[in-house]
Parts: C-alpha cells; sequence; structure tokens
C-alpha cells in the first residue's frame, strides 16, 4: 500500500518475534524496543529494553 510501519514494543521478545514474523512475510516492517510512557513513569517498571 505505500506506507512504512514502524512498532514499538516495551518487551524485547515481543519485538523478536514481531521481526521474525515481518522477514517470513513481505512485510517492511520494523519493529524496536521502546516505550511512549515518560522515563519517570519507566523507572518503576520491570523491562526489558533500555529507553
Amino acid at each position: 500500500m505505500g506506507m512504512d510501519f514502524i512498532g514499538f514494543e516495551i518487551e524485547q521478545v515481543l519485538v523478536d518475534e514481531a521481526n521474525a514474523l515481518a522477514a517470513q512475510t513481505i512485510s517492511d516492517a520494523a519493529f524496536h524496543c521502546g516505550s511512549f510512557i515518560p522515563r519517570e513513569t519507566l523507572e518503576n517498571l520491570d523491562m526489558d529494553c533500555e529507553i
């Protein structure tokens, strides 16, 4: 459809799964470990990636 897609996920294992699935299809989607949650809020969360 001519659109670019970038996905963000806070759990690295889900990022890896999404990228693997995209690689198996015709999708050019790219997934990255990250969050839109403010950094000061993230200090209290247990997460796999560094923001």
